[in-house]
């Protein structure tokens, strides 16, 4: 269906190269353990409620899903044949649908402070004139501690 090539194959390469690395790096404010369900498992922990406290990283500043958005950039960003396409639209649906029962679950544990945080930053895809300032970051954090 279509081919990158030139500079829109330059474009689509470090596009995907950074999603890559904005990945990565996202991992140092992850505690993993806790991800897996390993550390739950290790404290004999079966409960359903959050573990965490609400906590935010410097990407969750710009978009409140920055793995869903990574993945929706590498998705998008290959060349695109009829099977891949359907790939495409069917992943980009289940990070649709993923995402909006996440956040269910996360204003469940997390209550008007996550809805504060909703409505100030985006879901999937960032939007340079919608986030949080790191004070504003810091301050909803204090609130949810409060």
């Amino acid at each position: 269906l279509w081919r990158w090539t030139g500079t829109a194959y330059a474009v689509a390469v470090t596009l995907s190269v950074a999603a890559v690395a904005g990945f990565l790096w996202s991992l140092r404010f992850y505690d993993g353990r806790e991800f897996l369900g390993l550390r739950q498992l290790s404290e004999g922990n079966a409960s359903v409620d959050d573990q965490e406290s609400f906590q935010l990283s410097p990407l969750h500043r710009w978009v409140r899903h920055p793995w869903y958005f990574f993945a929706l950039v590498i998705i998008w960003t290959r060349d695109m044949n009829a099977s891949m396409l359907i790939t495409a639209i069917l992943m980009t649906l289940y990070f649709i649908i993923g995402s909006r029962l996440e956040e269910r679950k996360l204003l469940r544990y997390h209550g008007e402070v996550y809805r504060r945080y909703r409505q100030r930053v985006p879901g999937l895809i960032p939007l340079p004139w919608k986030h949080l300032r790191a004070d504003e970051a810091q301050a909803l954090t204090g609130d949810a501690e409060s």
